[in-house]
C-alpha cells in the first residue's frame, strides 16, 4: 500500500503544478511554478528525486528561474541509499555500513527547441548547490556525515499531446558533481530519467459552446 501511495505522489509532483496557461506568444514574462521529480541512479541503484521549481517564461521559449530537490523528502517520501563507505581516515581504510541521501537548491535555464501542435521538445541545464547525508548504522561509534556539493545536470524532454487536455512527458540527461569526495562523485555521477503528464483543466473541464 505505501508504494502505491507513493507512487501516487510521485505522479502528482512530476506533473506540472500549473499547466501550459497560455499557448500564444506574450510580450510579458509568465511565472509557472511546477512539480520536477525525476529518477536517477545512486550506486547503481534507482532513486526518486523530489522537486519543485518556479521560473520566468519569456515569449513561450525561455524560462530561467530556481528549484529545489531531494532524494528523501520529509523522511516520508524517497529513500536514503544503502552504500558502504570506506574511511579514509584510517591507515587500513574499512567499509562501514551507511545510507546516503542527498538535497540541494539550483538556478536552471530551459530552452524550446522544438514546438508545434503535438510535440514541444525542450533542453534544460541547471546548476545546483546542497549537501549529501551519510547515515552510518547506530551500532558504529561515527559521528554522520554531511558533505556540502555543487552539481551540474543537462537533460532533454520531449512533451507530447495525446488529447487537447492531457500530455505525456519523458525525458533522459546526466547529473555531474563538481566537487565532493570521490567515492561520493562515483555513487552520484549518474543519469537521471524523467517520466511525468500534465493537464490542462481548463479544457478538461471547459464547457461546449451552446449553439
Amino acid at each position: 500500500m505505501n508504494r502505491i501511495i507513493i507512487s501516487l505522489l510521485l505522479l502528482v509532483f512530476s506533473t506540472n503544478l500549473i499547466g501550459q496557461e497560455t499557448e500564444q506568444e506574450s510580450s510579458k514574462p509568465i511565472f509557472r511554478f511546477q512539480g520536477d521529480s525525476r529518477k536517477t541512479f545512486v550506486d547503481k541503484k534507482s532513486v526518486n528525486i523530489f522537486g519543485v521549481r518556479g521560473g520566468l517564461l519569456f515569449k513561450n521559449k525561455y524560462e530561467l528561474g530556481l528549484g529545489v530537490y531531494s532524494s528523501n523528502l520529509f523522511g516520508i517520501l524517497g529513500r536514503a541509499v544503502e552504500k558502504e563507505y570506506f574511511d579514509n581516515s584510517l591507515e587500513q581504510p574499512i567499509g562501514i555500513p551507511a545510507e546516503i541521501g542527498f538535497h540541494y537548491f539550483s538556478i536552471y535555464g530551459e530552452y524550446v527547441a522544438v514546438e508545434n501542435d503535438r510535440l514541444k521538445l525542450t533542453v534544460n541545464s541547471q546548476i545546483g548547490l546542497g549537501r549529501v547525508d551519510i547515515n552510518f548504522d547506530e551500532q558504529i561509534d561515527k559521528e554522520r556525515i554531511r558533505e556540502g556539493k555543487s552539481l551540474l545536470e543537462h537533460s532533454v524532454k520531449a512533451d507530447v499531446k495525446i488529447v487537447s487536455w492531457f500530455r505525456i512527458m519523458g525525458g533522459v540527461g546526466y547529473r555531474y558533481l563538481i566537487a565532493g569526495e570521490s567515492q561520493i562523485k562515483k555513487a552520484f555521477n549518474a543519469p537521471i530519467y524523467i517520466v511525468g503528464f500534465s493537464l490542462d483543466f481548463k479544457k478538461l473541464f471547459k464547457k461546449k459552446d451552446k449553439d
